[in-house]
């Protein structure tokens, strides 16, 4: 018996783990966008709304529910996924993607922005997370590893929505740390810097050393205030 006849009498025993391998380059070489399309999501209840501390005098609606996400499709069956895009931005982006090769995000970024769907918050960039979200299936990895990350885990933080007095923000702290959490992220756009530094040392004097702190200034600390 030759060597070509004993591998065909193992059949699919010996065949198997070669062809796997062989589809799961194919796929990942090969494969192409047939569709991209908004997933909308059945709304369950409004939670009620707050005053965001990055747009002051706007309204920010919470749900439990509702919203949506972007499906980017392909020929070969993968689905990646990115938050929703304005509706009006899904046929300009259909042209762009369609039988393109997903792996080409910065192409497809390039041309998008190019094209305005960069100018609007729910555009470009969340195309691009649905690109990356397709490559990551396709080569069979998470995201972090193909982009050269060294760290497994990250550190989970309980992110503050509104402005808040000092006092309550500390309390706010204090309850958070009990839960469990680790690091409490915290808005800071009051009229002056004085004020934003009061909340973080408020919060610093009730949880000590225990948990870290954070803070976004939502472009609002500059030398001035």
């Amino acid at each position: 018996m030759n060597r070509r006849s004993f591998v065909a009498s193992l059949g699919p025993l010996a065949m198997g783990p070669a062809l796997a391998a062989q589809k799961a380059v194919h796929r990942a070489a090969r494969t192409k966008i047939t569709e991209v399309r908004n997933v909308r999501l059945k709304l369950v209840r409004e939670l009620g709304t707050l005053e965001p501390a990055w747009t002051p005098g706007s309204t920010l609606n919470f749900r439990v529910g509702g919203g949506g996400f972007l499906e980017i499709r392909t020929d070969q069956g993968l689905v990646g996924i990115g938050p929703a895009i304005d509706p009006i931005l899904v046929p300009l982006v259909q042209k762009a993607l369609v039988g393109k090769d997903p792996f080409d995000t910065e192409q497809h970024n390039a041309l998008l922005r190019y094209e305005g769907a960069g100018e609007r918050y729910e555009g470009a960039a969340n195309v691009d997370i649905a690109l990356w979200d397709l490559v990551g299936k396709a080569c069979r990895q998470p995201i972090y590893k193909l982009l050269g990350g060294g760290k497994d885990k990250v550190l989970v933080y309980a992110a503050m929505v509104k402005l808040s007095m000092p006092e309550e923000r500390a309390a706010m702290a204090a309850e958070l740390a009990a839960q469990g959490w680790k690091a409490i992220k915290l808005r800071l756009h009051n009229p002056t810097m004085k004020q934003d530094i009061a909340t973080v040392e408020a919060v610093r004097a009730r949880i000590g050393d225990r948990r870290q702190i954070t803070r976004d200034a939502n472009q609002a600390e500059n030398p001035g205030r």
